[in-house]
């Protein structure tokens, strides 16, 4: 059955055959054009599709969790409901997972480039949480000393965001960031 909808990376409108949709209505956009010089039924091409179609629905994801609003697309839907707290983006191939069951999926990420399947971070879930939207605001500090020096470009917005999740994940719980600090500070 094919009656579940997806977003549009660049239109964010919905659709049950995005393909159809990238091909005919994006067909100017770079990456779209990068894939439809793909073979037609080659697995590159399967996979840069599958990851233009993650990449909307992450965006929609992550548009509704900041505002509080509207509904997640998992990558499956689950037979219950399922509160959208409990769902993650996969570090690579950004879609939607229950955070219980990241770890499945991520063992067969065909976007997973490391060949041992590691991370970074010591937690899959912790990298992943990085990538969920901030709801918090800017503090006062990283306001006034660093976003007041930039240029507000595309890719410096892109900065921003990051900075903003860094902020808010780092910074979570002051508690355990002394406590981190003052051990490392007695080695």
């Amino acid at each position: 059955m094919f009656d579940k909808k997806h977003c549009c990376l660049y239109c964010s409108k919905s659709s049950t055959n995005l393909t159809k949709h990238l091909l005919n209505k994006h067909k100017d956009e770079v990456r779209i054009k990068q894939i439809m010089m793909q073979a037609k039924m080659s697995q590159e091409r399967k996979l840069q599709l599958e990851l233009v179609r993650n990449l909307g629905d992450y965006k929609h994801n992550c548009d509704g969790r900041s505002k509080g609003e509207g509904e997640i697309i998992p990558w499956r839907s689950p037979p219950e409901h399922v509160a959208a707290e409990d769902y993650i983006p996969c570090p690579d191939c950004f879609a939607f997972f229950q955070q219980n069951l990241l770890w499945r999926h991520h063992k067969e990420c065909a976007f997973c480039k490391r060949s041992d399947k590691k991370h970074v971070f010591r937690s899959l879930k912790s990298e992943a949480e990085l990538l969920l939207p901030s709801t918090h605001e800017v503090s006062r500090g990283l306001q006034e000393h660093v976003l007041a020096m930039m240029n507000r470009s595309a890719f410096l917005l892109e900065m921003i965001h990051l900075l903003r999740l860094m902020e808010r994940n780092c910074f979570r719980n002051m508690a355990t960031l002394s406590t981190c600090i003052s051990t490392s500070a007695v080695r």
